[in-house]
């Protein structure tokens, strides 16, 4: 049976005696509870911690337990209890949740609940925590005195702990977020941009995972972007559909939703859970809006330690889905924009070398042939393109270089070299006042340094070479060879192969050279390895 129990039924008379010591304890018990000498606010769980060891210490108890509330409205989640009292703690705490509304409407009230003292910890009308003592016969005369005050106060120091942990943690997601759009000022990769933002989701609401639907090219169906767990990263098919009834509810209604984790897609589900517990089961979904219009959904799943999504979980997401859209449409706009600027210096290119028939169409095949061998080792769009960018440009230094050693039908002199050896720089330079093309530049200038670190214009070597560089480099001299020049005529494939295999280790990257090799006439790689 339970009893409410008041201060003054389990008081005894206020004998004079006793109120000098009532008053030192009173201090002690402000003393006791204060948060660290340094001012500093300390964890929730320290704090918990440090609550039961001065209640025990106050009224001599040989047990105690905390347990804060629930996301649910009249439910307690256990945060600490003793391993032999289990069942017990839960008992009480059951019996507490029957008769919540009764306990709150009653405050600073102690309850007797199944041999346990019970301290609701109560502030501005709302529950903040449940304390429980297990008393015994060497507890002060004066305890319920001595616990109604300690409630008092450790409600107070909790409420504060609790809003300074959540407005920190609300803070440091905002910083994340506020440098997270800083860095990525001239970003421009999509994937890269999908994936901070459901990183940040993740951490900023505490869950498992995030996953992100898109609107098709079509405008009428979602496809699955992108899966973020604790396990790593899932990129999918842009066709592959995976409308659930979480993405089509939320799309319908066009306001942030929870729904039961069993709503989620079949293949979602044994995926998302993987190497997880200890999480709750619910989901939220977040509409994305673009210009008024829903251009995707963003589910986030598993809220740590069994947590309810709360109204902040909600504003978080939607600040950062309205992040998605801005990055999608300027993406979008940007890739629009490249492209017509590839076009344009593809078609200017394609207009030099036209002049004549030594060079036309040279930078178009190494472009080609680049975007072959970069298949085998990039897996970037960006830097794919980047790669085909730098390849159609990679030349355009040489168009300032004097005609007469441009075309000179015989070898050049130390002296002509050394000034063919600064169109890698020459060619940079008329792009050095666009900032997004910094790493095309940098391809363009060491796509003439060689592995043993005797190329120009740096002497760099090995791996200090950009991948893209190294890649360049056979695809150009390849082409160079296959093509007729002023001072001989052009190779056949398999001389300029054997070519590329004889400098192989030397100027050439080996592991690409054979890849290219490999690509272009495989035999010839195989009659290659036997001979040695």
């Amino acid at each position: 049976m339970t009893n409410n129990l008041s201060q003054n039924s389990l008081s005894f008379p206020h004998a004079q005696a006793l109120a000098g010591e009532n008053a030192l304890l009173k201090s002690q018990i402000l003393e006791l509870i204060q948060l660290e000498d340094s001012g500093n606010f300390v964890d929730t769980d320290s704090i918990i911690k440090n609550f039961l060891k001065k209640a025990r210490i106050l009224s001599k108890a040989e047990a105690a337990f905390f347990a804060l509330p629930a996301s649910a409205p009249g439910k307690l989640e256990i945060k600490i209890a003793p391993p032999n009292l289990d069942d017990v703690v839960r008992n009480v705490c059951a019996e507490f949740e029957n008769g919540y509304d009764k306990w709150i409407a009653s405050e600073n009230e102690l309850l007797s609940i199944a041999g346990f003292i019970v301290l609701p910890l109560i502030r501005r009308h709302r529950l903040i925590g449940v304390m429980g003592l297990k008393l015994n016969p060497a507890a002060p005369e004066n305890v319920c005195e001595l616990l109604s005050s300690f409630a008092k106060q450790a409600a107070t120091t909790l409420e504060n702990t609790l809003f300074h942990e959540k407005s920190f943690r609300r803070l440091l997601t905002l910083s994340n977020v506020f440098t997270f759009q800083r860095e990525l000022g001239g970003q421009i990769d999509l994937e890269i941009i999908l994936d901070k933002v459901l990183s940040l989701i993740r951490d900023g609401t505490s869950s498992v995972g995030a996953a992100l639907h898109l609107l098709g090219e079509s405008g009428n169906d979602f496809f699955m972007r992108r899966l973020q767990t604790n396990q790593g990263i899932i990129e999918f098919s842009p066709n592959l559909k995976l409308f659930d009834e979480t993405v089509k509810k939320t799309m319908e209604k066009g306001d942030p939703e929870v729904f039961e984790f069993s709503q989620i897609g079949e293949l979602l589900r044994p995926t998302a859970f993987q190497g997880s517990s200890g999480f709750s089961e619910n989901i939220l979904c977040v509409p994305i809006f673009n210009r008024q219009k829903i251009v995707g959904i963003v589910q986030v799943f598993g809220k740590s330690e069994k947590q309810q999504y709360s109204p902040e979980d909600f504003e978080l997401v939607k600040l950062l889905s309205g992040q998605i859209a801005f990055f999608i449409e300027s993406t979008q706009q940007f890739q629009s924009l490249r492209e017509l600027f590839f076009q344009t210096i593809d078609s200017l290119i394609w207009a030099f070398e036209s002049r004549d028939s030594f060079f036309k169409g040279h930078s178009r095949r190494v472009a080609e042939f680049a975007n072959e061998l970069g298949l085998k080792f990039i897996d970037s769009k960006k830097e794919l393109d980047d790669l085909k960018l730098a390849a159609i440009i990679h030349d355009l230094g040489k168009f300032q270089l004097p005609l007469e050693i441009l075309y000179k039908p015989s070898l050049l002199t130390l002296e002509e070299f050394e000034i063919v050896k600064k169109h890698p720089q020459l060619g940079e330079h008329y792009f050095e006042t666009i900032g997004y093309l910094e790493q095309i530049r940098r391809i363009v200038r060491y796509h003439h340094e060689r592995i043993d670190g005797g190329g120009y214009p740096e002497g760099l070597k090995g791996e200090k070479i950009p991948l893209a560089s190294r890649i360049l480099a056979i695809v150009d001299a390849f082409e160079a060879m296959t093509s007729m020049r002023p001072y001989r005529p052009p190779y056949s494939e398999e001389k300029a192969l054997k070519e590329l295999i004889k400098m192989a280790g030397t100027q050439f990257d080996s592991r690409l050279v054979e890849e290219f090799v490999k690509m272009k006439m495989p035999a010839l790689l195989v009659s290659e390895k036997s001979e040695k």
